[in-house]
């Protein structure tokens, strides 16, 4: 699923070289099966590496690795998304776990260019399947996740996000209140790398911060929609709640305008904050 990075390649690092592919590509010509790999990999390449061609002993498929750059760059052109977003995203395993070659990072070229052809959802579509709205946290540089961790490990890591003030705090509260459980999207430049049920939300400190406590659970069906598909929010705080934004009239009358109502922008949210 989304939420989950593709699986890395395992297996025996060795091998014979073999001449570079068109395009830069590195490949891996891949021998006896070895015992079946973790679902990411996340060891060192011990090979040989020269930047021109690289091929080790593994299951019997072939594997074009490409840089990180590389990878990056594909990212911008099909995808659209900036270079320091798409290293961002790709740091957080959603292309697979990457081999390391020295100081140099390798993808899969076909994880990268399936992962570049992800399309964005309708915010419409993500909530007639969420109907209480999705919580979505927005991780910010430095905090992707490891493209192995287990889902416990990246769940306990988010746990705690900063206090946004009482009017936000009681906007969830009011939506735990009625639908008990929310969807809870963490993404990294718009790229879900984890999903939960959002089932209580509480304040809490650090000893010299607010926090909000975040109560999560493994994720419903609703989960199934966010399958190889990004889910894009405008720029703003660490957190947000999309599709319910605050009463008062004041929605009814943002739409009567037009505006984008729970599209995460700072449109009525913003003015009612």
């Amino acid at each position: 699923g989304p939420a989950g990075a593709r699986g890395g390649v395992g297996g025996g690092l060795s091998g014979r070289r073999v001449p570079p592919p068109r395009g830069g590509g590195r490949v891996w010509r891949r021998a006896a099966p070895p015992p079946p790999p973790p679902p990411h990999y996340s060891g060192h390449y011990s090979g040989h590496y020269s930047g021109e061609s690289m091929s080790v002993v593994a299951p019997s498929v072939t594997v074009m690795l490409i840089t990180a750059r590389q990878a990056s760059q594909i990212l911008e052109e099909v995808a659209g998304i900036s270079r320091q977003q798409s290293r961002r995203a790709l740091l957080s395993g959603v292309a697979g776990s990457p081999v390391r070659a020295g100081r140099t990072l390798l993808y899969d070229e076909g994880a990268v260019r399936a992962l570049a052809q992800w399309p964005a959802i309708d915010h419409r579509d993500l909530l007639e399947g969420c109907l209480g709205g999705v919580f979505v946290v927005r991780l910010g540089r430095g905090h992707e996740p490891e493209p192995s961790a287990p889902w416990q490990q990246r769940v306990q890591a988010i746990r705690r996000q900063p206090y946004l003030g009482f009017a936000a705090w009681l906007q969830l509260q009011a939506s735990l209140s009625v639908h008990h459980r929310l969807a809870c999207v963490v993404t990294v430049c718009g790229y879900p790398v984890t999903l939960a049920d959002l089932v209580s939300f509480g304040a809490t400190h650090d000893g010299h911060d607010d926090l909000v406590e975040l109560g999560l659970e493994q994720p419903g069906d609703w989960s199934a929609l966010l399958h190889e598909r990004r889910l894009v929010t405008s720029p703003g705080p660490p957190w947000l709640l999309l599709g319910q934004q605050p009463h008062l009239g004041r929605a009814a009358r943002a739409r009567e305008r037009g505006e984008p109502v729970g599209a995460g922008r700072s449109t009525t949210w913003s003015r009612w904050a």
